[in-house]
């Protein structure tokens, strides 16, 4: 399998951080049900309960379909203050965000090959995802990151109890942030294009069958 790639920024993008404490991301369409929005603000609800300076950055693809969930959803919300949206990032801006957190998560229900997962590690930054299709491939199990419960029971518990100890170990974000940045560098567009290059050179030099 040779999944989508990614295009790393082509010059120095200057990381936007909002708070000095530590900020966990999210990075993909306003979409509760798919992405799992309506996990992601509970789970960080327990977070900043316990750590004061938490905050969260959601970033990602919104429209007229995404946004009354989202609004009624933040409006109830007891750390609303530190919580920022950025609606339809373009790619630097995408790429500033991810430099200025500490912690990137992907609380789907259901992913594909998930992008958002590599363009974060990318940047260096550990991982908290729920156990997907997509995410078993994309991150590397206690290497570039965790991933946790996947059940409607559990993912919520599961996903704060992670994102909390990776905010609170410098240590172990870096280690996995480390891992994560040379895990991600095999899935730029460039390396997909060699390893198409070398898969289709490969049958080329096959023998005809019979």
């Amino acid at each position: 399998m040779i999944p989508n790639g990614y295009d790393p920024p082509l010059r120095h993008v200057e990381a936007e951080r909002f708070g000095e404490g530590p900020t966990i991301s999210f990075l993909g369409r306003f979409d509760h049900r798919m992405k799992g929005l309506d996990r992601l603000l509970p789970a960080f609800a327990q977070v900043a309960d316990r750590i004061p300076d938490a905050r969260l950055v959601m970033a990602g693809r919104s429209d007229h379909s995404t946004d009354s969930w989202l609004e009624a959803a933040l409006a109830g919300h007891p750390h609303r203050d530190r919580i920022h949206l950025v609606p339809n990032p373009d790619e630097e801006r995408k790429y500033a965000l991810l430099d200025g957190s500490d912690v990137f998560c992907v609380p789907s229900r259901f992913e594909g090959w998930c992008i958002a997962a590599i363009e974060a590690q990318s940047r260096g930054l550990p991982v908290v995802a729920t156990r997907t299709d997509g995410t078993v491939d994309s991150v590397r199990d206690g290497e570039t990151g965790v991933l946790v419960d996947n059940s409607e029971e559990g993912a919520t518990a599961a996903l704060a109890r992670e994102l909390e100890s990776l905010c609170r170990d410098a240590d172990r974000r870096r280690a996995w942030g480390a891992s994560a940045k040379e895990w991600a560098e095999r899935f730029t567009w460039e390396a997909a294009a060699q390893a198409t290059e070398s898969m289709l050179l490969e049958i080329a030099d096959r023998p005809p069958p019979g």
